[in-house]
């Protein structure tokens, strides 16, 4: 998926405990705002995302729902091109308070739209009317084979016993998990964990592929982290 933005905007992907994944993408500082208002109920997780740029593979595949923080001028550009993207339900928090500007969001493409002077219960609330609304929330629990991980709770298991893992080393095994079976890129798994896909190059995500895999492949458990060289990893189903 391919959205492109104006500059200076971030992207933070929102973790519901034992919910589906909302990512927020808009100004850094209401992005922020945004952020923290839904702290409280929500496990989140930041991450950047350059415009004009290809969007991260969680946004792409692990997200259930886009809340797109826009100023009023770039409604009809970032709208259309957010709708044609993505196929996940779409909420617009518009910067200018009016009305008219939320009608038009919806007329533009829009599932739902709410102001940027929000009241939090209430942004929480549409957040999770709008994710009731649609089928197919992802498990909360993956299970590969004596692997358990709960990606709501963000714990470990493997033969029944905690593995504890640092959060670098689960935002990996999460987004494997949420692919079992298929290969995320080295460059996207970076990106997802990092911000960025400095971490290939400066080795940060090989060291910390190395310490999960010290952790979750010891013996005498089945080895399930899977390298394809120069590509990527990939958790066997």
């Amino acid at each position: 998926m391919r959205l492109a933005f104006a500059p200076g905007y971030d992207t933070f992907v929102i973790t519901a405990r034992r919910r589906p994944r909302v990512a927020v993408v808009g100004p850094s500082e209401m992005a922020a705002d945004v952020r923290d208002a839904l702290h409280d109920e929500l496990d989140v997780i930041r991450r950047v995302w350059l415009p004009g740029t290809e969007a991260p593979r969680a946004l792409d595949e692990g997200v259930d729902a886009l809340l797109l923080v826009v100023h009023e001028g770039e409604l009809a550009r970032s709208v259309p091109a957010a709708r044609r993207s993505t196929r996940i339900p779409l909420i617009v928090m518009t910067l200018d308070t009016t009305a008219n500007a939320r009608a038009r969001a919806l007329d533009l493409g829009a599932d739902d739209a709410i102001s940027a002077a929000w009241d939090d219960s209430e942004l929480r609330a549409r957040i999770r009317a709008v994710l009731r609304r649609t089928p197919g929330s992802p498990p909360a629990v993956v299970h590969v084979e004596d692997l358990e991980i709960d990606l709501g709770a963000r714990s470990v298991r493997r033969g029944g016993d905690v593995v504890r893992i640092s959060p670098a080393e689960f935002s990996v095994l999460g987004s494997l998990a949420r692919n079992p079976g298929n290969v995320v890129k080295r460059e996207d798994l970076a990106r997802e964990v990092w911000g960025d896909a400095e971490a290939v190059a400066d080795g940060r995500l090989h060291t910390t592929v190395s310490t999960l895999r010290s952790k979750l492949d010891r013996s005498p458990f089945v080895p399930l982290i899977r390298t394809i060289h120069r590509v990527g990893y990939a958790l066997r189903r």
